[in-house]
């Protein structure tokens, strides 16, 4: 996407001004000519080039960097993928600067109708590498990611998620570590951002683990060894993608057993306390640097961020009540105060003139960033100003993440305050506690690419004779 203008122009309009990720991992450059027609080899180029870094988001990736890349060289189903998402990326930053509904002139667009075209070609091809080929769990994989980024790209949460579904299924079939890391960890995230769309209600799909095995080379993780401190960012994020997976999944058990619910809480916040003692020196660090990059310096502060969310979900297991979130004031503070300051820098408002001059940054990353933090703050916080402060912050965030587009993520949040607030007296202009009885959880929710989003919650405590809870159902465009 170009800049509009040179700096001095974009001071005098006061124009927000955010800054392109800049990967730590130099980008894998194909040195061979890619197969497949002009227009195929052009979206190829683009991806490799600008799209690939661009998903990454604030972390360094690579899987995205080098993963991918290489294995487009060999394998039709990735090449195309990758050749959909650079297509489909265009269409994402028209979601962001087209204000009005797209509908029928998305369809149209060429980007799109390519982009989809390739995403065809990709799950032909794949199918024909499943039939024809053994060995082939690896580029399964590997694909099952990049379809769950192209549905994400356009609003497809069902599919996506049904996508992230079907790839820890596979893995659940490996008898042995032969999958790399960095794609454990890309199934590690994905997985988390499909519980995050609703949190508090045990998903149709609940997040399945990430198999033992292949998590030898992040044993001490979740033994007593873990490390007095983290060495990088990347090393600090594979772990607690780790925890706060396996502390997702001790949510979902805890819905159907109490059995050992006392002893596994300890654990979770054991390992919970452990990282956040291992990662404050490279958080120090990067609030202390005067020379690093908005990336270097916002990563920490985003992981940092997400150890609070590990906190406020390992409460919300042994305690089911809403009301057990209000004791969690500081968390959602520390959280709504760590987005705002990422979101001054991208958006240039921050007092630090080093994180606000460069380039535009991507419309479209793959990798979470602030807005499931912002969606968990304004469903599960009910503190009036810190509510609307997180739902204000979702507003101006500038850029889709994954799963998560901000302004349709802010409407289902302003939709469930307005629900819970409905009927609550107002004491000298301040709202007045919301009670359980109140309280509601989103229970149902189903994207649709032209900014439509069917949404469906349920109150908490039953307000029938016969034990039924009151169900409300809306949707949400934009």
């Amino acid at each position: 996407m170009k800049a509009r203008g040179n700096k001095n122009e974009r001071k005098k309009n006061n124009d927000m001004v955010v800054i392109k990720p800049r990967p730590l991992l130099s980008l894998y450059t194909p040195k061979i000519t890619v197969p497949g027609n002009a227009d195929e080899r052009r979206y190829f180029q683009l991806f490799s080039q600008t799209t690939a870094a661009e998903l990454c988001g604030y972390f360094d990736s690579a899987f995205w960097a080098r993963t991918v890349l290489q294995a487009s060289l060999n394998e039709a189903s990735i090449r195309h993928a990758a050749t959909a998402i650079a297509a489909l990326s265009k269409i994402a930053e028209e979601k962001v600067t087209n204000p009005q509904p797209m509908g029928i002139s998305i369809i149209m667009n060429e980007h799109y109708r390519f982009g989809i075209q390739q995403y065809n070609k990709a799950i032909m091809s794949l199918r024909e590498t499943l039939a024809s080929k053994e060995n082939v769990l690896r580029t399964a994989l590997i694909a099952c990611i990049l379809f769950v980024c192209i549905e994400a790209i356009q609003g497809d949460q069902a599919a996506a998620s049904g996508q992230i579904h079907g790839g820890l299924n596979l893995m659940q079939q490996v008898s042995r570590p032969i999958i790399e890391d960095e794609i454990i960890q890309i199934y590690a995230n994905m997985n988390l951002q499909s519980f995050f769309l609703v949190f508090s209600e045990v998903p149709h799909h609940p997040p399945l683990p990430i198999p033992s095995h292949m998590q030898e080379s992040q044993r001490h993780i979740f033994s007593s060894s873990m490390p007095s401190f983290f060495t990088s960012i990347s090393e600090a994020k594979r772990a607690l993608d780790l925890i706060l997976n396996s502390i997702v999944q001790f949510y979902c058990t805890c819905a159907t057993s109490t059995e050992g619910k006392i002893d596994k809480y300890a654990h979770h916040h054991a390992r919970l306390r452990q990282w956040e003692s291992a990662f404050q020196p490279l958080l120090i660090r990067a609030k202390a640097a005067a020379d690093m990059n908005l990336d270097a310096k916002m990563a920490p502060v985003v992981l940092s961020a997400y150890h609070r969310v590990g906190l406020i979900v390992l409460a919300g297991s042994v305690r089911p009540e809403e009301t057990t979130f209000d004791g969690l004031r500081k968390d959602f503070l520390y959280i709504v105060s760590s987005c705002r300051s990422v979101l001054d820098a991208l958006t240039g408002t921050s007092s630090n003139s080093a994180l606000r001059l460069g380039p535009p940054r991507a419309r479209f990353i793959f990798e979470t960033g602030i807005i499931p933090l912002l969606y968990i703050v304004g469903s599960k916080c009910r503190e009036p100003a810190l509510r609307r402060q997180a739902i204000g912050l979702l507003k101006m965030c500038p850029v889709q993440e994954g799963l998560w587009e901000p302004f349709g993520i802010s409407r289902i949040c302003e939709w469930l305050m307005e629900i819970e607030e409905q009927g609550i007296s107002k004491d000298g202009g301040r709202r007045a506690f919301v009670p359980e009885s109140s309280r509601v959880k989103l229970s149902g929710m189903q994207c649709e690419f032209n900014r439509r989003i069917w949404v469906q919650c349920k109150g908490v405590v039953p307000q029938t004779e016969d034990g039924l809870v009151k169900v409300w159902e809306t949707v949400i465009t934009w």
